[in-house]
């Protein structure tokens, strides 16, 4: 079978594959560019993007050409490691708390604003990074807090005393909340893992709207 026309979903230009434990090569090898039908594939390129074309923006249209030189390795270096960005390029700060308060201005007032929240976010590169961000996020909202714990268990008994529940309780799993969650009426917060199918998808933006003993 061949002339298939597909759409790989993805960007090459962002973080390779994470591979647990892995080195750079097993990361390199579990990249689609280095797998079998890639050889065998004619790439089809798209070269205008429309998203910024259509906003007639110079600003927007100077971000996107700055962003291609960097994924294309383009972009000027100081030394082997490092580059530095323009100052018309993004806002640099030094601490979690001025990131805080230029994402979220006045997040006391404006965190039941749906729409104002749905268009912030902070990208991080690690998950304890998101936790932090996400502490000092809950912990500058008013109201009480209410703390939820995970109950972890091994699925064969047999394997039990291989696995201590103190553990099980430090594992942070991508799409799985932590162990510890606390919580605050009004908060938004992120559905990672959609056990009702018919009703929402994972990733879905939700906000509390009420605390119960139980679920």
């Amino acid at each position: 079978m061949g002339k298939v026309t597909v759409i790989l979903a993805g960007d090459f230009r962002q973080t390779l594959p994470i591979i647990t434990r892995g080195t750079l090569a097993d990361q390199i090898d579990a990249s689609l560019k280095n797998s079998y039908p890639w050889k065998h594939t004619e790439i089809i390129m798209l070269k205008k993007n429309m998203r910024v074309f259509l906003t007639h923006n110079p600003t927007f249209k100077a971000f996107s050409e700055q962003l291609l030189l960097l994924g294309n390795g383009k972009w000027p270096e100081n030394s082997d490691i490092m580059i530095e960005f323009p100052s018309n390029f993004c806002n640099i700060v030094n601490s979690t708390e001025s990131l805080l308060k230029n994402v979220f201005p006045e997040i006391q007032k404006n965190y039941t604003n749906h729409e104002w929240c749905c268009k912030r976010a902070i990208l991080a590169p690690t998950n304890n990074k998101v936790n932090y961000i996400n502490i000092d996020i809950s912990s500058s909202l008013p109201g009480e807090s209410k703390t939820y714990k995970s109950i972890d268990t091994v699925c064969n008994p047999n394997h039990t005393v291989h696995y201590p529940m103190e553990f099980l309780h430090s594992l942070e799993i991508s799409g799985l909340p932590s162990h510890i969650l606390t919580l605050k009426i009004g908060a938004p917060i992120m559905l990672l893992r959609n056990i009702n199918l018919p009703k929402l998808c994972n990733v879905t933006r939700l906000y509390v709207k009420s605390l119960n003993n139980n679920i």
